[in-house]
């Protein structure tokens, strides 16, 4: 959402100053404000899941495996956005906020639809969970392992 917001108020900044009107002080404020919104929002909440999902989720034979994967892979990820985003800035301009928006968008999607459900249950419940055919399904079906295998 705030970068949606971001996106817009990008679009408005680029358009007056294409025109050559007076930027408003409170459209720069504003575009700031909504930069360090969405900043303080995913520190809060994606953030530290990029190294919990992984840990939690992984069995003990594949954690190291995995999270050098995932190390690997968010290292990779923030070389390119860092020396990628500003030539896309620069080429693009609020466009590549915009991508962003609508990646984040897809990936709360993804969520959704592809999660695990893994709050509350053991390492063993979720070892249950990943072995059944359909571990979404499974996930978000039973509220306990136990509920599950006890169920007719």
């Amino acid at each position: 959402m705030w970068l949606a917001i971001n996106a817009g108020l990008q679009s408005k900044i680029t358009s007056l100053i294409a025109d050559g009107l007076e930027l408003p002080a409170a459209l720069g404020k504003g575009a700031l404000a909504t930069y360090f919104l969405f900043t303080f929002t995913i520190m809060f909440s994606y953030a530290p899941l990029q190294a919990i999902i992984p840990a939690e989720a992984l069995e003990t034979t594949m954690r190291a495996k995995g999270l050098g994967l995932g190390a690997i892979i968010q290292g990779l990820m923030g070389f390119l956005n860092q020396f990628a985003g500003p030539i896309a800035l620069k080429n693009i301009g609020w466009k590549y906020i915009l991508f962003f928006a609508i990646w984040d968008v897809v990936e709360a999607c993804l969520w959704y639809f592809l999660g695990i459900e893994g709050q509350g249950r053991t390492l063993e419940e979720m070892n249950w969970v990943y072995d059944q055919p359909n571990p979404v399904k499974a996930s978000k079906k039973a509220a306990r392992v136990q509920d599950a295998e006890e169920a007719p």
